[in-house]
């Protein structure tokens, strides 16, 4: 009864054996063409957001030197 947790960790080690056989894995074409994308909207996110960032500043400080 100690080494109850033990056959259970058995177990679930073979069903993960089991199931990593099913897995479909991506070519390495498949991941170098998902990674490119990632890298080029990351970015371009990056760029958009350092733009938005200086304009919205001098919005802010347009209207700070209005008074309003």
């Amino acid at each position: 009864m100690k080494f109850v947790w033990f056959e259970k960790v058995k177990v679930f080690l073979k069903e993960v054996k089991a199931e990593m056989k099913k897995v479909s894995w991506p070519s390495r074409k498949d991941v170098a063409g998902t990674t490119f994308v990632t890298i080029v909207a990351t970015l371009a996110l990056a760029i958009y957001l350092y733009f938005a960032d200086i304009i919205f500043t001098f919005l802010v400080k347009y209207i700070y030197r209005l008074g309003v």
